[in-house]
């Protein structure tokens, strides 16, 4: 038999640290957590650093967009200018030469004007006489002529011309407004009355079978217009039936003188298969109305006289006309 030895078992593993390893556990602990938030914070701020970093299509953007800084009256401006518009840039150097031509005529026309002011305060007679051509004796004596007549009114009478001059200035100024609100009321009129033909122009082609297009209304103007020359104070309801007319008679003669094809080009496939169709219900409501049975009258009808001719009223009869 075999001799069992029993070995002292084994102490059990305590899950709690002993107080002698408990601080550097809380150091490792420590040391972990800070070595996390350096990743974090690194991570953080490499992608803010990529976000931030411009990209390449981006940096050859930035490239062709230029600021520029400009100064114009005295006046600073930033403008930016894109290198590859071409049609902006062409428009930009035709205003600047634009510019630049107008600022050089202004600046010659300037100095022509400063010019001939200079020599008039030098020499009036001499400019007036060489530049402009006019008779300085002659300017001279009319000129005293008007002070001596001038000299010889009274003050009464000079007062007097001073208040007329002021009347005549205010007369005219009143006549100008007169005039203008004369105009403005006629054009007031004749929008009102526009509008006012134009609504019963409106009324009478929706009561008749002509359509409201140009062609016609310009009939119905035309019309309407004789009627007026003449005297005559005509609505569109008057002129319809002559515009009717006109039309019809103007497209008989049209149709009846066009060989059938060119009839047929000229109203169009739409409208002959509208034409076709009407023939063929015409058609069917005529053989409807033939094989329709006819009912016999048993009845007694009475005898219908005819009418003798001594009856029978003309239409200037009939109207007193």
């Amino acid at each position: 038999m075999s001799e069992i030895i029993n070995a002292p078992a084994a102490p059990a593993a305590n899950s709690s640290p002993s107080p002698e390893n408990q601080p550097a556990l809380e150091s490792q602990e420590s040391s972990e957590a800070e070595l996390d938030a350096a990743e974090e914070k690194a991570a953080s701020e490499a992608e803010d650093k990529s976000k931030k970093a411009p990209s390449k299509a981006e940096k050859e953007l930035e490239k062709r967009i230029k600021k520029l800084k400009l100064k114009v009256d005295g006046k600073e401006i930033e403008e930016e200018l894109d290198l590859d518009d071409e049609e902006g840039l062409v428009r930009h150097l035709q205003m600047s030469k634009m510019g630049q031509k107008r600022a050089q005529e202004k600046a010659q026309l300037e100095k022509e004007l400063e010019g001939f002011f200079g020599e008039l305060q030098r020499d009036p007679l001499s400019l007036l006489s060489k530049e402009m051509g006019m008779d300085v004796n002659q300017l001279i004596q009319a000129y005293i002529d008007q002070q001596l007549e001038q000299a010889q009114k009274s003050p009464e009478q000079i007062e007097r011309e001073k208040l007329e001059s002021e009347l005549k200035s205010l007369r005219s100024e009143r006549e100008k407004e007169k005039e203008s609100l004369k105009t403005r009321e006629l054009e007031r009129l004749q929008q009102q009355e526009f509008e006012r033909y134009d609504m019963l122009m409106d009324k009478a082609l929706t009561a008749s079978t002509l359509p409201k297009s140009p062609y016609v209304v310009k009939k119905i103007a035309d019309y309407m217009l004789i009627g007026l020359e003449a005297g005559h104070d005509v609505s569109p309801e008057d002129v319809i039936p002559l515009v009717e007319q006109e039309l019809n008679t103007d497209l008989q003669e049209l149709f009846q003188s066009l060989p059938e094809d060119r009839i047929e080009a000229l109203l169009g496939e739409q409208v002959l298969n509208k034409l076709r169709k009407r023939r063929i219900s015409k058609a069917k409501e005529a053989q409807a109305a033939v094989t329709k049975p006819v009912i016999a009258d048993t009845g007694k009808t009475n005898e219908v006289k005819p009418k003798s001719d001594k009856d029978k009223k003309n239409f200037r009869d009939f109207f007193g006309v």
